[in-house]
């Protein structure tokens, strides 16, 4: 099993963001015959199976409205002031909270030693939203809403409207009304436990205040925005190329 991903199950749970639960399932043996072979195969299945069961995955779940803008018009509206700023949030959905009923619905297995192969299988469930769900990115952008409402920022619509998914992108013709958009969504979102990070302007006083209050961070001149690339010393954005190494063109490396 990758380390890597062994490392971060370990971070998920010490954190909270999984759970175990009870052992609430069997494991039963099949065989399955198509097109003229016999196969054996173990499925795992819940102990109490309802007769109208229906098989739900991630990708069956209900989407809710979209609120997420048209990529596109992100694009064009972030480069049509003088100023530009963008930022992310670390981890946004993992900090969404799942209710205690709604818990049981995000259930999965894991083994307790991935290099025993008779290690005893966990029960894990999630206490957070999913990255990648169908409904995730709808449950994001209502909870940024819902906070945002509450509150009293003089900018809070701006600063709901420069929301993208996790990031956070926008632009101005007023240097002032730059720094205060820094300060009001960076207090804002705080709030809201979705800390902003990796900021970037084109801006130089704005990149200053950056460095100053985020002494360990250093802002980057060089940076991806929404999958183009931004030179904010030129101030140029620019399409990157997909290299294929003769492999069939795919979404994921498409969007990578």
């Amino acid at each position: 099993m990758d380390p890597i991903l062994w490392q971060e199950m370990h971070a998920y749970e010490k954190y909270g963001t999984i759970q175990s639960g009870p052992r609430d399932y069997q494991v039963v043996k099949l065989l399955v015959h198509l097109g003229g072979y016999t196969s054996p195969l173990q499925a795992i299945v819940g102990d109490k199976i309802p007769s109208d069961l229906h098989v739900t995955g991630l990708g069956t779940q209900q989407t809710g409205p979209s609120l997420t803008q048209r990529l596109q018009d992100v694009l064009l509206w972030f480069r049509s002031g003088i100023y530009a700023y963008t930022a992310d949030t670390r981890k946004a959905f993992l900090r969404v909270g799942l209710q205690e009923e709604d818990r049981d619905f995000t259930k999965f297995l894991w083994v307790k030693d991935p290099q025993d192969p008779d290690s005893e299988i966990i029960t894990y469930r999630f206490t957070s939203v999913l990255f990648r769900a169908t409904s995730s990115p709808f449950l994001l952008q209502i909870t940024l809403d819902t906070h945002l409402k509450k509150s009293i920022s003089p900018h809070k619509a701006e600063i709901s409207d420069n929301l993208y998914v996790d990031n956070f992108l926008g632009t101005t013709n007023d240097e002032n009304k730059l720094v205060k958009i820094y300060h009001e969504a960076n207090r804002e979102l705080l709030g809201a436990n979705m800390p902003l990070q990796s900021w970037a302007s084109n801006n130089q006083q704005l990149n200053e205040i950056i460095e100053k209050e985020f002494p360990k961070y250093q802002v980057l001149f060089k940076l991806k925005v929404l999958g183009m690339k931004w030179n904010t010393s030129t101030d140029e954005l620019n399409v990157m190329t997909v290299k294929t190494n003769n492999s069939p063109l795919t979404m994921r490396k498409l969007l990578s």
